[in-house]
């Protein structure tokens, strides 16, 4: 996630020059992350839980599904220990060798839950439109090579990411998550965060879509365990979209206000949302 790589520092705070209200400020923007932080946590380690007690997820999909809301799970963590703390107290460590590689770890676990998304996409249309197919390619045994497939390239993803002058940071400042404001910077949050981001999310829809095409012509011979299922992945479905909002959020609204509150919501606190309504 990236924001404000055209702008100037010096822009974004005019309206925290009083060293009080940068206190109070501070404090506000810390709490929520905290609290929206601890909401997520909870949600996505409940998931877990879940996940690992339901017999019928005991499978590929139920495998992709632990990954995502481990991912989503680790995300919130480095919201309510790093970010939280360094907005409530100001502190100046987010551009230190380790808060950089936190910054990296963030994107990384992001980019777990956008490829978990792909494959959970294709795992379903296989499982409608090709269910022999789908007992191969996702059988039980071939799980583990399912998790390590995505793990591998959200790894060869990051890799991007280790270039000179690519830094992704936390901003204690304007308290938002940001790249460096360089020339990498500015690549890293058009082309690859923005443009890449909801190219891929349209695949994903469009492979839903092609999914509920197959459902629907199989309206017919749906039964009621069926039924929960076509349920399920219309929630699935709806995360998509939430993963689209939230990336135009985080990258379109900042180029309409300057407003240092409307910056926050719309970048931090709606990328923290996002994985809050997904867990």
């Amino acid at each position: 996630m990236s924001v404000l790589v055209e702008m100037t520092t010096t822009e974004v705070v005019e309206d925290f020059k009083d060293p009080g209200a940068v206190q109070r400020d501070g404090i506000i923007a810390g709490g929520i992350i905290l609290i929206v932080g601890i909401c997520g946590l909870t949600a996505n380690l409940t998931a877990i839980r879940i996940i690992k007690t339901v017999p019928s997820l005991r499978n590929c999909f139920g495998n992709l599904l632990l990954l995502h809301a481990t991912g989503e799970a680790g995300i919130m963590i480095i919201f309510i220990f790093w970010a939280a703390p360094i907005s409530f107290f100001q502190l100046e460590i987010s551009q230190t060798f380790y808060g950089l590689k936190i910054g990296y770890f963030g994107l990384f676990l992001w980019f777990v839950c956008l490829y978990v998304q792909l494959f959970k996409s294709i795992n379903r249309l296989m499982a409608i439109a090709s269910p022999i197919s789908y007992r191969i390619i996702f059988a039980d045994k071939n799980s583990k090579y399912v998790i390590l497939a995505v793990i591998f390239l959200c790894l060869l993803h990051s890799i991007l990411y280790f270039f000179p002058e690519c830094d992704f940071y936390f901003d204690a400042d304007n308290h938002i998550w940001t790249f460096a404001p360089t020339n990498c910077g500015e690549i890293m949050s058009y082309y690859i965060d923005f443009l890449f981001c909801n190219s891929f999310m349209g695949v994903i829809l469009v492979i839903d879509g092609i999914t509920f095409i197959f459902i629907q012509r199989g309206k017919k011979l749906i039964n009621k365990k069926n039924k929960r299922e076509i349920q399920f992945f219309m929630q699935a479905c709806a995360t998509s979209f939430v993963y689209v909002l939230e990336l135009a959020s985080f990258h379109l609204v900042w180029r309409l206000t300057s407003d240092p509150w409307l910056l926050f919501c719309s970048t931090s606190l709606a990328w923290e949302l996002c994985h809050v309504i997904d867990g």
